[in-house]
């Protein structure tokens, strides 16, 4: 899910498990959403030259890249290599349970009437 998405549903999620403290929901829903952000935009500043090229040397980059990326080897040494890297990581982990025990994430989905436990259903709020 994209932080566009996920963003507004921590908020709702946040505001679930404060409801009658809207001050610490909206200081929580930062703490948790910091750490990616920051990642997200440090990555697009170290990326810019791939995503935006500014001269041909960067252009001729970027194409090799994409003729690489066409080859299953070096396709899946790419995907390992983005697996391994903090962005990579944080793109695969679910936002809304950042910073939680697994007790917690348990919890919370428990707390919503939600059978079937897992990490994606405790960022589903419901209104």
């Amino acid at each position: 899910m994209s932080s566009a998405l996920a963003e507004p549903d921590l908020l709702g999620t946040m505001l679930d498990r404060y409801p009658d403290d809207l001050n610490r929901a909206l200081i929580e829903w930062e703490r948790t959403l910091r750490p990616f952000i920051d990642a997200y935009q440090q990555f697009g500043v170290r990326q810019r030259f791939f995503f935006t090229p500014d001269n041909r040397v960067e252009l001729l980059f970027r194409q090799g890249m994409a003729w690489l990326r066409q080859i299953p080897f070096t396709r899946t040494l790419f995907a390992r290599i983005a697996q391994g890297s903090k962005a990579g990581q944080l793109k695969d982990q679910d936002i809304a349970t950042a910073g939680l025990t697994p007790r917690q994430v348990t919890t919370a989905a428990l707390a919503k009437g939600d059978g079937n436990v897992t990490r994606s259903t405790v960022g589903t709020h419901h209104r």
